[in-house]
């Protein structure tokens, strides 16, 4: 289990993403391997976090417009929030 998050293999966020492990963890989120149980492909789940050690509210919504305005062949497509 992410002690940070509690998510850990097998749970299903948004009745949708089942999640298969973490593969990646930074000062601002983490991110698992997933199923999409609704389109039947797996999917990269990104959560993110209040960066570790910190008291102060982290801005999620501002790093979700980041995301979603990302563009390159080397990176997933922001398809859910």
């Amino acid at each position: 289990m992410d002690v940070q998050s509690g998510i850990s293999a097998g749970t299903v966020l948004g009745g949708r993403y089942h999640v298969l492990e973490q593969i990646g963890s930074g000062a601002m989120a983490n991110v698992y391997r997933a199923m999409d149980e609704f389109l039947e492909r797996e999917v990269a789940v990104k959560i993110v976090t209040r960066p570790r050690g910190s008291n102060a509210p982290h801005d999620a919504e501002a790093e979700l417009k980041v995301l979603a305005r990302l563009n390159h062949h080397s990176l997933v497509t922001l398809l859910d929030a």
